[in-house]
């Protein structure tokens, strides 16, 4: 009799450290999970500002006049759109930023090869003297959660 009671103590106490081993790797399991989203979301988010950074330059003497972006910083995830004034004229900036989309390329690099959509665009400023300019990324932006 002596003997049932203990072999059962012995199988209640070998199931609840299974349970505890199953709960703790689930925990491991779903930890892990999380970095290896969170590090993937960093470095799409990171690569996407340093592309920018390189092809969307802001011409030399611009002013900003608006920016908005989409998700939680310019040209990182989601959609950035940056808006500037020069005092020069339309030509000349589209000729900085096409010398500019030039070296870069002589470097081997292409505006598209990163994760980002890279644009920009020169106008005449409607209102007078001087261009304005649309500096446009659009960056992985199904990972834009609660766009």
């Amino acid at each position: 009799m002596g003997g049932g009671v203990h072999n059962s103590n012995y199988e209640l106490q070998r199931g609840l450290i299974r349970r505890r081993g199953c709960l703790f790797t689930a925990v491991l399991v779903l930890i892990t999970l999380v970095g290896c989203i969170s590090t993937s979301y960093i470095t799409i988010d990171v690569s996407c500002i340093g592309d920018a950074n390189r092809w969307l330059q802001d011409y030399p003497g611009s002013r900003v006049v608006m920016m908005d972006y989409s998700w939680l910083r310019p040209f990182g995830i989601g959609e950035t759109r940056r808006i500037l004034y020069t005092p020069d004229a339309a030509e000349e900036v589209e000729h900085w930023y096409r010398q500019n989309d030039i070296d870069l390329g002589l470097n081997g690099d292409r505006r598209d090869d990163g994760t980002a959509v890279l644009r920009w665009a020169a106008a005449p400023y409607p209102q007078g003297e001087g261009a304005v300019i649309t500096l446009y990324s659009s960056c992985a932006p199904q990972l834009a959660v609660g766009e």
